[in-house]
Order: structure tokens, then C-alpha cells, then sequence
């Protein structure tokens, strides 16, 4: 979309056959991470992607698939957010204005120059991942007493290169140039655009600033906290906002009709096992709670409590560091054996990479992952690994604790466990693999030089 503009309008994805989804309302299929279409042709509720079978033939004859070119990512990013073709950006603010910002298609995101922005309302603003930051606002629009005028700049003609578009060439441009890639015509329209000092305003004038810099058009939720804006940031895709009233009675009206699928921490698992008590809205998470007692943990009853209440996540008094370390790769099914240790080994390396990045000097060895071709087709490896089998994907959990004090060590030990475990699944094809390691040990719990021995497996690790 970025070097041809033509494709803005119709259905294309970045990715390849192995990894497609129903895109139900469209009737295409679609990388579910990596779906393209334009937000100015195509209205984001004819998208809506549903987890599908992977694997499975599209039956969109006019979707158009291009494979990734990761090698490009590099030489692009220091002019990208020049040529930024409308990924899709969510943005929630809530009422204590705090807010749930995302985007989509991130290797065309100049993360620096959007994170910038958040952080002139939000110094302490949480980047949840590449795609997610939570920010809040309410200091700033406490403070914020008067209106702000900011210049706006569209752009028309016959170049439609450059984002963000006019709608309406009915006044005259403030200036005329040429486009350097296209060669044709491009005219530029400025003119102003205040905001006032509501929080309804600020979320406007964010979602303003992070299109003009960049070209992504933004979505907003605003609501009483971090959880509740990300459900809110979903509900005017690809460019609108959504402002849920800071009170029990408007949270309640706006949670009891929703799909619990719809809210955070709920996955495929949860919901079938809800779903199996009659539980299908967040409404009858707290109609029916009393069988929650006898199917879940006192912790998921907890949760699912909080949920239908519209409560934020428990505060942990734990450790807020990360529990776990892990990567995984996924690629064409094989059951090569060859083929698939290249691929661990490349997994592992990976991992030991990570290690120092996260200040990681130790860990315990928690698992591998690997998904199959056919799932239903899965060995169970021996009885010394914890097995959860859910679809197609077959976790391993190993029962043996091994404490790994270096990389070299760490690499070499997880590669020749995992080898032996991977044998136990051959013949089957396998199109993903991965490994985690828990338990973490950080540099700065480190007290001693002191190196702790692989040979010493079943004992845990020393701090």
C-alpha cells in the first residue's frame, strides 16, 4: 500500500496461505496481525477478524497476498512515517483519563515519533507492547484551561501519496507541489482546528497529532480505567471515539450486553467453559456467579467478578518484573527432522540472545511449544512432561527444574532436551516451535560471582 496506493482499495493481506483467518464479514480471509485494508475504503466493521482454522483455502478470489520483506523494515524507517499508509491506530483515554492506545501493522510504525506524542500528555505513560500504550491524562486536563488551535495540513489533487487526504477540494491550496515518487500534482491545504479542554477534546487533539505526523487515523475509548478503555477504543474503528460516563449505572449498561470474549483475559478456553455453565455475556458473568464457585479457582472467580463489575486488575504486591522468557517461530508445516532442529537451534539462539537484554543471568527451564498440522493426530511425549493438548496447539511443560547460569550453557542444555523431546512427536507436521524458560534470576538479585552448575538439575535455583 505504500508504494502503490491502488491497493488502498481493494482486499489484500501481508503474510502467506498457512497463516490465514475467516474475515467473516467480508467473506475473505485474512492474517489476522498483519490485515491491511485502507481505513478510507474500507469501513473497519467489514474486517472484523475471527480466529478461523489455520490451514484452511480462502475462498476470496480477490484477495491479494504479499509475503513479508523484513529485510526492507530497516532501510524504510527513517522515512516511513512519511509514507505510512493508514494501519490501523486504537486510542483509549478514560475517564480518569486514562487510556488504551494501539496500532496496527507495526513494521510501518514509527513507534518513536507516536510515543513522543503520548508522552507530552503522560510522562509516566506504559507501552503495553509495540502496538498498545496506556497513558493517563489527568493531570494534563486538570491543568489545561484554555482551548489550543493546531495548523492542520491535508493534501489533494492528483497525487494521493500522501496521507491524510482532503474529502473536499471546495477551497483554494495554500500551496502546489510536485510528489517525487508518483510525479503528479499534489495540492496542500492548511488551515486550524481547536481543541478545547474537556477530556473528549484532549482524545480528539491526540488522535489529531498522531495523523497529522504520521497518517494513521485513530480510534479513542474513554472510560474509568485502563480495562475499560481498551474495550471502549474498539467501539468507533477505524477514526472515531467512544466516552463511557464515569458512574456504576452507565458501566453496567455498558458491560451486561457485551461477549465475554470481548473483554481482556477471557480466551478460547475460558469461554467454552463458560459458555458450558450458560454464560455468554458479561451480564450473566454476574447473574450466574454462584456457578462460577463450583467450576473455577477462587482466583478466576475473582477475576471474572471484576470483569462483570468493571473493576481494574487486582494490584499485585508481588514482583511487577517478567515471570517467564520465550520466543517461538512459526513456519511451513514439516515433519523433516533435520529442517525442524535448524529451527530450534535458531529458536534457542534467539533466546539466549534475549537473556541479556532482559538482565537475565539464570533461569529454570520451564517448556517447549510446538503446534501440529492436525492436532487431533498429536503423540503424547512420556509422562515426565505436563500435557495440556487445546486444538491444534500442544503444550510441554517439563516436570524437571534445570538451573542454566550462562548462554553457551543455557543454549547447548534447552537444544538437547528439546531435540529429544521433538523426536518423541516425529512423524507429525509441525509448523511451530517454541521454548520459555521461568524462574527468573536478574543481575541485580545477583549477590555472588558464584556459577550454578547444570549438572545440579533437580535442585532450584540459588540467588
Amino acid at each position: 500500500m505504500r508504494d502503490d496506493p491502488r491497493l488502498r482499495t481493494i482486499p489484500m493481506a501481508v503474510g502467506s496461505m498457512a497463516m490465514l483467518v475467516w474475515c467473516k464479514s467480508s467473506n475473505a480471509w485474512v492474517h489476522c496481525e498483519e490485515i491491511m485494508p485502507s481505513t478510507r475504503n474500507c469501513p473497519w466493521e467489514l474486517w472484523k477478524v475471527q480466529e478461523g482454522k489455520w490451514g484452511e483455502k480462502p475462498s476470496c478470489t480477490l484477495l491479494l497476498i504479499f509475503s513479508m520483506y523484513f529485510f526492507l523494515f530497516g532501510l524504510l524507517l527513517t522515512y516511513i512515517s512519511k509514507w505510512v499508509i493508514n494501519p490501523f491506530l486504537s486510542l483509549g483515554v478514560c475517564s480518569h483519563l486514562i487510556g488504551s492506545f494501539e496500532h496496527r501493522y507495526e513494521p510501518f510504525l514509527d513507534q518513536s515519533v507516536v510515543e513522543s506524542i503520548f508522552a507530552e500528555y503522560d510522562e509516566d505513560l506504559s507501552m503495553g507492547s509495540l502496538d498498545e500504550a496506556y497513558i493517563d491524562l489527568t493531570a494534563y486536563v486538570s491543568s489545561r484551561t484554555e482551548p489550543k488551535k493546531l495548523v492542520r495540513r491535508q493534501y489533494g489533487g492528483e497525487c494521493i501519496c500522501k496521507l491524510p487526504l482532503i474529502a473536499e477540494e471546495e477551497t483554494t491550496p495554500s500551496s502546489v507541489e510536485k510528489c517525487a515518487k508518483c510525479g503528479k500534482e499534489r495540492k496542500i491545504f492548511e488551515d486550524e482546528v481547536e481543541f478545547g479542554t474537556t477530556r473528549a477534546e484532549v482524545v480528539r487533539e491526540i488522535r489529531f497529532r498522531v495523523e497529522q505526523a504520521t497518517g494513521l487515523t485513530c480510534s479513542a475509548g474513554i472510560a474509568p480505567n485502563f480495562k475499560l478503555a481498551k474495550i471502549c477504543s474498539d467501539m468507533n474503528k477505524p477514526n472515531g471515539q467512544y466516552e463511557l460516563e464515569n458512574s456504576y449505572e452507565a458501566v453496567m449498561e455498558f458491560l451486561h450486553p457485551l461477549p465475554i470474549r470481548k473483554v481482556g483475559g477471557i480466551g478460547r478456553v475460558s469461554e467454552a467453559l463458560l459458555n458450558a455453565c450458560d454464560i455468554r455475556t458479561v451480564g450473566e458473568l454476574l447473574e450466574r456467579r454462584a456457578a462460577l464457585t463450583f467450576s473455577f479457582s477462587p482466583l478466576a472467580q475473582e477475576s471474572f467478578l471484576r470483569i462483570a463489575l468493571g473493576l481494574p486488575g487486582r494490584p499485585s504486591a508481588s514482583d511487577p518484573r517478567r515471570k517467564s522468557i520465550s520466543t517461538e517461530r512459526t513456519f511451513t508445516p514439516t515433519s523433516d527432522r533435520d529442517a525442524l532442529l535448524e529451527m530450534l537451534k535458531h529458536v534457542c539462539e534467539m533466546l539466549a540472545e534475549d537473556m541479556p537484554k532482559a538482565s537475565v543471568v539464570a533461569k529454570t527451564l520451564e517448556g517447549f511449544e510446538w503446534a501440529f498440522r492436525h492436532g487431533k493426530n498429536c503423540v503424547i511425549p512420556s509422562t515426565k512432561y505436563l500435557l495440556e493438548l487445546v486444538d491444534d496447539r500442544l503444550t510441554s511443560q517439563l516436570s524437571n527444574l534445570f538451573c542454566l547460569s550462562t548462554i553457551a550453557v543455557m543454549e547447548s542444555n534447552i537444544l538437547a532436551i528439546a531435540s529429544e523431546t521433538l523426536d518423541r512427536e516425529l512423524p507429525n507436521e509441525i509448523r511451530l516451535l517454541g521454548v520459555r524458560l521461568s524462574n527468573l534470576q536478574f543481575t541485580d538479585d545477583r549477590h555472588s560471582d558464584t556459577t550454578i552448575s547444570v549438572s545440579d538439575a533437580s535442585k532450584p535455583c540459588q540467588t
